[in-house]
């Protein structure tokens, strides 16, 4: 159960909930040689390689909840760590390194100052195709409400070409909204004014 005390609370509820993200299977998959990556049980191969960020600001505290496929994350994670055998499913510090990864790829500056994320929750569920899809919720602290959010948001670039990293921003009071569109071809930091 999810237990937080900041008036976030509610947001936070909100932002764990959400539409998995939808995979496609792959025909060339049943023909995969033995050399193939390892998947994470039940997973599916697919095409599409990209990550969903819902953003909540208020009162100088960043919520960021990303969604992404866990076979995809699993395997920036193994890049990361260098760690070959790195499973999402067994690792204890997954958790530890996925906010390591998150600060390493994600930069998030706020009235020009850098803030970094700290893990809050995280969970998995399947996707309607019958992917995995992992999620995690993790926490800036600006100090105040931010007048400008510049962010940079390279998830997984280092491992798909056609990687697509989609945010929506939502600074409050006033519900706010800006998305976001950052893809690996045009890997540039975005500004947004409140």
């Amino acid at each position: 159960m999810l237990r937080v005390v900041t008036p976030l609370a509610t947001v936070m509820l909100v932002l764990m909930q959400g539409h998995a993200l939808a995979s496609t299977p792959d025909r060339a998959a049943a023909t995969a040689s033995a050399r193939a990556p390892r998947r994470l049980v039940g997973e599916r191969v697919h095409d599409l390689h990209v990550t969903q960020s819902r953003v909540v600001i208020e009162n100088g505290v960043i919520l960021w909840r990303v969604r992404c496929f866990a076979d995809d994350l699993e395997k920036g994670l193994r890049a990361f760590s260098r760690n070959v055998a790195f499973s999402l499913a067994a690792d204890r510090s997954a958790d530890s390194v996925m906010a390591a990864y998150f600060n390493a790829s994600v930069r998030v500056d706020a009235d020009g100052r850098r803030l970094r994320a700290t893990m809050l929750q995280s969970s998995r569920e399947m996707d309607p195709a019958g992917g995995g899809v992992q999620i995690y919720l993790l926490e800036l602290r600006a100090g105040v409400q931010p007048k400008t959010v510049t962010v940079r948001n390279a998830l997984l670039f280092d491992q798909f070409p056609s990687e697509q990293n989609l945010v929506v921003v939502l600074a409050l009071p006033g519900e706010r909204r800006r998305s976001l569109y950052f893809a690996a071809a045009n890997d540039v930091a975005q500004t947004v004014t409140f």
